[in-house]
């Protein structure tokens, strides 16, 4: 089974007052400085602070189809 690190990226405001944005992620690499490589490189994303939150589940990546190299995006609805 493929594994795949969680990793949150608090990205800077667009205004000044407001807060950071949280975006959750699940990066199919299986070194953890790659994972956090990778996602660094995505526009927006230079100056982000990233936190590893730890591996994913294997049964969640399997559930969403997720394979190796892909990165996958989290998000809640509004």
């Amino acid at each position: 089974m493929p594994s795949a690190w969680k990793i949150i990226a608090h990205l800077r405001p667009r205004e000044i007052e407001e807060p950071s944005v949280r975006e959750f992620y699940f990066v199919a690499l299986p070194e953890r400085e790659a994972a956090i490589d990778v996602l660094r490189m995505r526009h927006g994303f230079d100056d982000a602070e990233l936190e590893v939150a730890g591996e994913a589940p294997a049964d969640a990546l399997e559930w969403l189809d997720i394979k190796p190299g892909q990165i996958f995006r989290l998000s809640a609805l509004k």
